[in-house]
């Protein structure tokens, strides 16, 4: 028990150890110096109590599925540290039996996963104003499973191609079979020199027309 303490203490990782109620008996000291309470003072509080009120009834929901089949379970919830700031956590908790194999309650290790939410907030900030940026500029645009021959087009490729069906599309039949005829050669030679690391470096300008699959309207793109 020693031993268990002095590593517990000393990493970064919050660590907790909880009884056959759901009750915790047990926090490391990294739970005191991210939220500001001393250890008796978590020992006679109500776990819930140091999760955002926004994210406890998801987690605890999450933590008393699990209870209930003595199963491992994983959720993220946020606690206030001692500067007033909400911190992200990941909880990976796993249940203890005794030696008789009886549940005798949980083991859980938070880590801080703050700086990565934050991360992919600002990702989908990005995508999202790339995005609006595209739909504001009228831009269409494809990607290109080489191996596949397959492609995802957004509705506004699909716009320029004539076609309304969000049904799959690929290379040959959709992109090839949408040029002009009087433009197709032209471009596909333009296209297979960008896969030619001599001749290109992978980029290309181009301007032909598509005749639309459904609609059969000539647009320039």
């Amino acid at each position: 028990e020693v031993r268990f303490r002095s590593m517990a203490d000393i990493t970064p990782v919050l660590i907790t150890v909880g009884d056959e109620t759901g009750n915790i008996m047990y926090y490391n000291k990294a739970w005191s110096d991210l939220t500001g309470r001393p250890m008796e003072v978590l020992l006679h509080s109500d776990w819930t109590e140091l999760i955002a009120t926004e994210d406890k009834e998801r987690f605890v929901a999450v933590f008393l599925e699990a209870f209930t089949i003595k199963a491992p379970f994983t959720g993220e919830f946020r606690v206030q540290n001692t500067k007033g700031e909400s911190r992200w956590l990941l909880a990976h908790g796993v249940p203890r039996f005794n030696a008789d194999n009886n549940f005798v309650g949980y083991i859980a290790a938070c880590s801080d996963i703050t700086e990565l939410k934050i991360s992919q907030q600002q990702l989908q900030t990005g995508l999202e104003q790339v995005r609006l940026s595209k739909e504001a500029a009228e831009l269409g645009t494809f990607d290109l499973d080489l191996e596949k021959g397959t492609m995802h087009w957004d509705d506004r490729c699909r716009t320029l191609f004539g076609i309304s069906h969000n049904e799959p599309v690929t290379y040959e039949k959709d992109f090839v079979g949408g040029l002009h005829h009087d433009d197709q050669e032209r471009i596909l030679k333009v296209i297979e020199s960008a896969f030619v690391k001599f001749i290109s470096n992978g980029d290309y300008d181009v301007e032909y027309r598509t005749v639309g699959g459904e609609d059969g309207v000539v647009r320039w793109v």
